[in-house]
């Protein structure tokens, strides 16, 4: 087994227990945040130039609440789809680097 072997190996354990934990729920955070600015602050304004009304508190708490669960839902699939397609282009950067 090489060096660059090894390194893979080790990246392949370090990505199952480490990173992507990491990643998930980072991603998951951040897109929980713009759904919920969106659903609460960006779609009442667009609502208003174009309809000239005002939302109620209710519809603010129907939007706040979309916002809380689509957003972690589609969090976790952008954050897990860009890591897993970008999982090999990772590692062999790394392998590369430590190489060198």
């Amino acid at each position: 087994m090489n060096k660059s072997e090894k390194f893979l190996t080790k990246w392949n354990r370090y990505r199952k227990y480490g990173k992507v934990k990491y990643i998930l729920i980072f991603g998951i955070l951040l897109e929980s945040l713009y759904c919920l600015l969106f659903m609460t602050l960006i779609l009442p304004m667009v609502d208003y130039n174009f309809n000239f009304q005002y939302y109620s508190w209710s519809t603010f708490i129907k939007n706040a609440t979309i916002g809380v669960i689509v957003g972690p839902i589609i969090g976790f699939i952008t954050s897990y789809t860009q890591w897993n397609c970008n999982e090999d282009r990772y590692a062999t950067i790394m392998s590369h680097s430590k190489m060198l």
